[in-house]
């Protein structure tokens, strides 16, 4: 039986490398990492989680070190509508970070997967082989300042489009500066290959009045399925 966490789990880590495995998250089980050198997860169970306001998140990571993140093998069921979020990664990852072999089910949360703010320079991140039940730009790469990155995105699968959503957010992938503290994206470079989808959109740029404005010029450079590709930009 796994141990279960009903509470929330504040780790400060001060460098340290954190490993958590084979654990169920529900109820108030929110996780924040401060400051930690490394972070993996894998093989837990995060579902039925307590959502007080409309901004809360499973996971936030939190630091002004880089950090590499692993989130492997684990089950995301339905939470309350409230939770926005599951991974809220504001610290900077580092090359070797991946979300890979994951399965997301329908309601998991109210907004994106996964917000993605930081990488550090040169830095690969990967995220393969998951199952997203549904989508409306589950993963939302929103990387601060003007790194050289790049990021894989293969072999994953949507099964539906994100009901009660329009068009024009179906896909896999939003890529939206966070702010203006996202100079450019011009530096990244986003590999997609392999990847199931019920619609013809994979990704897309948006842009609101808030945020650095997206054109064709400060969009990353976009692969799919072996082909350069220009992405939509919504406004």
């Amino acid at each position: 039986m796994s141990t279960s966490i009903t509470k929330k789990v504040t780790i400060n880590s001060e460098g340290k490398n954190i490993i958590l495995d084979g654990l169920d998250f529900t109820a108030d089980g929110c996780l924040e990492v401060r400051q930690a050198a490394s972070l993996v997860v894998r093989n837990c169970r995060v579902f039925g989680l307590n959502a007080p306001n409309s901004r809360n998140y499973w996971l936030k990571i939190i630091g002004d070190i880089p950090v590499c993140v692993q989130i492997e093998h684990c089950y995301f069921g339905k939470n309350p509508a409230k939770l926005y979020n599951l991974f809220e990664m504001a610290a900077t990852l580092q090359d070797g970070s991946h979300m890979n072999d994951n399965y997301f089910a329908a309601g998991c949360c109210a907004h994106s997967v996964m917000g993605i703010y930081g990488a550090e320079e040169e830095a690969t991140i990967h995220i393969d082989r998951n199952v997203f039940e549904e989508s409306a730009g589950a993963i939302q790469i929103s990387v601060k300042h003007a790194p050289r990155c790049s990021f894989e995105i293969c072999a994953n699968k949507v099964e539906a489009n994100k009901a009660g959503e329009s068009e024009m957010w179906y896909g896999l992938c939003c890529i939206q500066p966070c702010g203006t503290d996202t100079e450019t994206f011009a530096n990244m470079t986003i590999l997609f290959d392999g990847n199931e989808l019920p619609c013809e959109q994979i990704a897309y740029g948006y842009s609101d009045s808030k945020d650095t404005r997206l054109e064709n010029e400060n969009m990353p450079a976009v692969t799919v399925n072996g082909e350069s590709a220009v992405l939509p930009i919504y406004h």
